[in-house]
């Protein structure tokens, strides 16, 4: 049967039905969804039988998102062509558009008893089952839809190219998710000779290869991912980090300042920092790390990164104070000791501790409660007396402190030094015991 567009039915007879026909068409062509399917619905009250009408009906009412009007339309055509795998497929994919994953699985799996080579079926029946954690189901739908795929004619598969390139995207991405990024190589070369205009397929492919140990590769592919969507934080990220694999530090540093101050999500300003402490720059580190404590103060990495430039550019105190909350962050969240973090507290503490009691340390090096000192000397840098609180500047940081932490009466005055120790607070460490040096 001839499907119907505005050209055939122009040189039809002038009827009231195909008025509406007419109508209906020329707003599904200019996407005028809600005003096609006013029109579809007058001509299927005059001709109910019309199946060709029902399937554009079902098709706008999806594109307007009245997803439960257009699963009863395609219910009905369901049970007039029972043999079509369009329908259930059709039905799924209202589901799916919904984010609901098991019952589009559901129906993906019914069209496919109908026509087992579905080739677009098949790719977002994997991509159904990854969005439900069901990894090893995904994977077996994609690898189907690829294999299906090669077994198409030339023609066939120009049509499906499409849907082909998607389920080797998804494929490499759900390996890589895994940690196999030698199995993620083929398919993610796949996807980006499919779509090379497309930046998030030149990004994984790009961190597939730094996996891989292929630095240059993945500078390549980075740098195309990045000219394709200039400015994308996880994309430049990620190309820092492969000019970091490749030693070239001060191209990994320009990479990330490539990305505006106010724009630098925590990650970033995590990973610029670690660059920081491999150049030697511990302030600047300490201060970029800062930021990033400040923006996610729960990541344990941060925090020991944090206490890695507070050793160089001091004071100890917040070193041991950053070593500490990154030992207890991770096991909090992960159940697991940190080693490294653990090390360096130990350390630390060693350097605050005095003679008598290094000499109290036990064969693992640690020490005795309460043995040793946290007291820490800096500059008073601002005090506004009508409030009760001003800042101390030490070494590479300002450390904050109210007038009730001043020690008998104290009047601190701009500019003198005086000596405090640190405690940490909800807001960040704050000096206490604060007296004249």
């Amino acid at each position: 049967m001839q499907s119907r567009t505005l050209e055939t039915i122009m040189v039809d007879e002038e009827t009231p039905e195909h008025d509406h026909i007419h109508k209906g068409l020329r707003a599904f062509e200019e996407c005028r969804w809600q005003d096609a399917i006013t029109a579809f619905r007058h001509t299927l009250a005059e001709d109910p039988s019309d199946i060709e009408v029902e399937g554009k009906l079902t098709f706008a009412l999806s594109q307007a998102r009245q997803y439960d009007e257009a699963i009863e339309v395609l219910q009905r055509l369901r049970i007039k062509q029972p043999q079509l795998a369009r329908w259930p497929y059709m039905i799924g994919y209202q589901f799916y558009t919904q984010k609901l994953w098991k019952e589009a699985v559901s129906w993906f799996s019914e069209a496919l008893t109908l026509k087992p080579d579905y080739i677009i079926v098949l790719y977002r029946k994997g991509y159904a089952h990854l969005q439900s954690d069901q990894y090893d189901e995904g994977v077996k739908a994609f690898q189907l839809c690829i294999e299906s795929w090669h077994r198409l004619s030339s023609v066939l598969q120009q049509t499906e190219q499409k849907s082909y390139g998607k389920a080797n995207f998804q494929l490499g991405k759900a390996y890589l998710s895994k940690g196999l990024s030698l199995k993620a190589r083929r398919p993610l070369e796949i996807a980006v000779q499919m779509d090379g205009e497309d930046h998030d397929r030149r990004y994984e492919l790009g961190k597939c290869l730094l996996k891989n140990d292929d630095v240059g590769g993945a500078i390549r592919e980075l740098e195309k991912a990045n000219a394709l969507n200039p400015g994308t934080d996880y994309v430049i990220d990620r190309l820092a980090q492969a000019y970091v694999a490749r030693g070239d530090l001060e191209r990994a540093e320009r990479v990330y300042e490539s990305i505006p101050p106010h724009r630098r999500r925590a990650f970033v300003l995590k990973n610029l920092g670690s660059v920081h402490l491999d150049q030697g720059k511990t302030d600047k580190a300490s201060e970029t790390l800062r930021l990033a404590a400040k923006k996610d103060p729960n990541n344990h990495n941060i925090q020991y990164l944090l206490g890695r430039a507070l050793e160089t550019c001091g004071p100890r105190g917040s070193a041991k104070q950053a070593y500490m909350r990154a030992i207890d962050l991770r096991r909090q969240k992960y159940g697991l000791d940190f080693p490294e973090a653990q090390e360096r507290l130990r350390e630390v503490e060693k350097t605050l501790m005095s003679p008598e009691a290094l000499q109290q340390l036990d064969s693992n090096g640690r020490a005795n409660e309460n043995i040793g000192v946290d007291e820490q000397e800096g500059v008073v840098d601002h005090y506004n007396s009508s409030r009760g609180f001003g800042f101390i500047n030490s070494s590479c940081q300002k450390i904050f402190f109210h007038i009730t932490a001043v020690v008998d009466g104290y009047i601190p005055v701009v500019g003198r030094r005086v000596r405090f120790h640190i405690e940490q607070s909800e807001k960040g460490p704050r000096a206490t015991k604060v007296m004249p040096s």
